[in-house]
């Protein structure tokens, strides 16, 4: 059972969330370290079996079963990633729980996790690949609830060269392509940093358009800007509206879209805003949002592949026989794992040895990472472990 108030007694804080691994998982770039503390927090003397903390990284996937008489089950399936256990305070070998008085109980933690696990990813209900913390403080008795504290733990990944996959990207993608004859666009800038322009002509001439971003890479909590021009070339042609979708496009290679055998594509729209009037002047802004479970960062595994991008929806009224046309197009986006997350800012760098700090304090950690918008003083900061000194 958990406790009435989980979050004033035992809570756990991460010194990275997400955690940012860089490179694919077939690279031999080093991999990152999970580190935090399990905090509780004691009003009156109280007694605990034992402390422990357990990290666990499954996969599931959720296949489709076929019977006679056109019967369908669908089993899920769960693969084991990862899984680690702390205990913080053992059961005692006497049996009898241990007696801890009010106060604050801080017990740090690290695990170095390998570069090749697969980053959290999700495609619709089909696959999830998911990690997450527990932490128990065992109370004796039939009707002591124990203190349980979850904490789910996002893994993401930063290419180490962020251009080199984003050239992959051309309007002849299928992830990019638009409805009309994509020479009359211009290329897409292959840079991440570089301001994206798509311009041309559509509509048999009758209309041009220019659309641009100004980075094609955007990391999370960010706001991404698409500006914009649409102008009638004819006499009597009616602009209606403008529709623009930020979209998530998920593919599960596994996952086959019947007769064509091709991976299935899940979409869904994070953001729609449509555009009425001053189509002569866009201005759009897309709120990325902060939570992974809103929008995921761009992955590319060997099992699932998550890419963004605008959509834009052009409805008009033909001048020549009066029916409704719609004319589309798209322009690719990067989502990043969000800089906020990144204590770098104010943590020195592992590689700083003659900087004057203090010895690393659970506690003081435990106050630092509970306190999110107050950053610690220079002076107070301990100086943390790099991947390759936990491993060696």
């Amino acid at each position: 059972m958990s406790s009435a108030h989980p979050d004033d007694t035992l809570n756990i804080y991460l010194e990275h969330d997400p955690l940012v691994l860089h490179g694919s998982t077939k690279s031999k770039a080093p991999g990152g370290v999970l580190r935090g503390v399990a905090v509780l927090r004691l009003d009156q003397v109280c007694r605990i079996r034992s402390i422990i903390l357990q990290f666990q990284g499954t996969i599931t996937q959720r296949h489709t079963k076929k019977y006679a008489h056109r019967i369908e089950l669908k089993e899920n399936q769960d693969q084991e990633i990862i899984n680690h256990t702390w205990t913080f305070l053992p059961v005692a070998e006497n049996k009898q729980p241990h007696i801890l008085h009010p106060g604050t109980y801080a017990y740090d933690f690290e695990l170095p996790i390998p570069n090749n696990v697969p980053e959290s990813t999700r495609v619709g209900k089909v696959y999830a690949v998911q990690y997450r913390l527990t932490a128990t403080a065992d109370r004796p008795g039939l009707f002591l609830r124990n203190y349980v504290c979850e904490k789910p733990v996002h893994i993401s990944r930063r290419d180490v060269i962020e251009a080199a996959e984003l050239s992959t990207y051309t309007m002849r993608s299928p992830w990019t392509h638009a409805t009309h004859d994509s020479s009359d666009c211009g290329d897409l800038s292959d840079e991440p940093q570089q301001p994206v322009t798509i311009a041309g002509h559509c509509a048999n001439g009758m209309v041009e358009y220019i659309f641009s971003i100004p980075n094609k890479s955007v990391s999370q909590g960010s706001d991404l800007v698409l500006s914009g021009h649409i102008g009638a070339l004819v006499d009597n042609l009616e602009l209606l509206h403008l529709s623009c979708y930020f979209v998530e496009c998920m593919t599960c290679r596994f996952m086959r879209d019947g007769p064509s055998n091709k991976p299935k594509v899940h979409s869904r729209v994070i953001q729609a805003v449509q555009i009425r009037d001053e189509l002569d002047s866009i201005e759009c802004r897309f709120p990325v949002p902060h939570s992974l479970e809103d929008c995921q960062v761009d992955a590319l595994n060997d099992i699932v592949k998550i890419r963004h991008k605008i959509k834009l929806v052009l409805s008009l009224i033909d001048p020549k026989d009066g029916r409704l046309t719609e004319i589309r197009l798209t322009i690719p986006v990067k989502i990043r794992p969000s800089n906020d997350y990144d204590l770098a800012e104010w943590l020195p760098a592992y590689e700083e040895d003659g900087r004057t700090s203090l010895p690393y304090d659970p506690t003081l950690m435990a106050t630092l990472l509970s306190h999110e918008n107050q950053k610690p003083h220079p002076f107070t900061t301990a100086i943390l472990p790099t991947y390759e000194q936990v491993t060696h």
